[in-house]
């Protein structure tokens, strides 16, 4: 920014001289020493002149500088203060979400508990009523086999007829067969229950394995979202770089 100034010198009065005191006065006007004078006073003043205007540029050029030392650092705080605003913002949301995520995870490891032990109840009742049917068909079995015999008594004593041998080894056949089928019955009860045994272990080792397979990868997982949410809660100071310098 160029400023000009114009100093404008003082009027003076003249007088009016006499012809002796005009002809003394040219004479002394126009000499050699006079005109030098002159001049040296000439180039002092536009000297200080240039000095005065040097002193308000240097001046004017301070002020502009300054304001524009202001002005950037204004804007660099500015800047500052809207990228921590907006890297707050972000973490927060970022929190959340892991909250979120984190809640979803425990509820569904929750329900996946639940649901493990509703199966062994299940299991467990399901086998208690399979061991309670044997039971119970056992002990009709063998009710059968006794009201079979005492029927066979009762009707040798009120008859009072001797029972030969072919009727004998017949009844006997007859309370084998009973009981052999009784025997065979009672065995595929229990290899039925041994199997649905067998099975059962098989699913609840299996399901024991899922379930630490899948609280390994839950607690991998949590591990890795930790990590991350440390990184973010812990972030390295950004350094701000301006480019370019100021122009003298």
């Amino acid at each position: 920014m160029e400023t000009s100034t114009t100093i404008t010198p003082a009027s003076k009065q003249r007088r009016t001289l006499s012809s002796a005191e005009y002809t003394k006065d040219i004479f002394f006007t126009t000499s050699p020493g006079h005109l030098y004078n002159e001049k040296l006073k000439l180039s002092l003043e536009r000297e200080n002149v240039h000095n005065q205007i040097a002193k308000i540029n240097n001046r004017i050029n301070k002020i502009l500088k300054d304001e524009k030392k202001a002005l950037k650092k204004s804007m660099i705080e500015s800047q500052l203060n809207e990228e921590n605003i907006r890297k707050k913002e972000r973490n927060a949301v970022r929190k959340k979400e892991m909250e979120n995520i984190r809640k979803e995870r425990f509820q569904n490891s929750l329900d996946f508990k639940e649901k493990v032990q509703q199966d062994r109840i299940r299991r467990k009742s399901h086998i208690k009523e399979l061991e309670v049917g044997i039971v119970n068909e056992k002990q009709e079995i063998v009710k059968k086999i006794k009201k079979a015999e005492i029927e066979w008594r009762e009707v040798a004593k009120t008859q009072r007829i001797e029972i030969n041998e072919e009727k004998f080894k017949k009844a006997k056949l007859v309370k084998e067969v009973l009981k052999e089928n009784a025997q065979k019955r009672c065995i595929s009860q229990m290899i039925a229950r041994e199997k649905n045994k067998l099975d059962y272990s098989q699913r609840i080792n299996q399901i024991k394995n899922d379930k630490d397979l899948a609280l390994k990868s839950l607690k991998e997982i949590e591990d890795k979202y930790d990590n991350v949410i440390k990184s973010f809660l812990n972030p390295s100071s950004p350094k701000i770089q301006i480019r370019g310098k100021d122009k003298k």
